[in-house]
């Protein structure tokens, strides 16, 4: 059976970043590293980039890397309605 974060009760550590940055004084993320143990590029969930786009400047630059180091990267600009 696969677990998912909502039926283990983690906190992504997306969320977790973005906890830190606000108690630390900041406002605005301006980048943010996703890592896997993995072959597979981990992106940030959709819950995740919910958040992380609340906490955006007009662009945030969103990393995807594996122990050897940065494998994607993408910009997640902000939404025009």
């Amino acid at each position: 059976m696969m677990a998912t974060i909502e039926m283990l009760d983690v906190r992504p550590a997306e969320a977790s970043a973005l906890g830190a940055m606000v108690m630390a004084g900041g406002r605005q993320a301006q980048a943010v590293l996703v890592m896997g143990q993995g072959p597979d590029i981990i992106t940030p969930c959709g819950g995740c980039r919910q958040k992380l786009r609340e906490f955006a400047g007009s662009t945030l630059w969103v990393m995807a890397a594996d122990p050897g180091g940065v494998r994607a990267h993408a910009r997640q600009r902000e939404s025009r309605a």
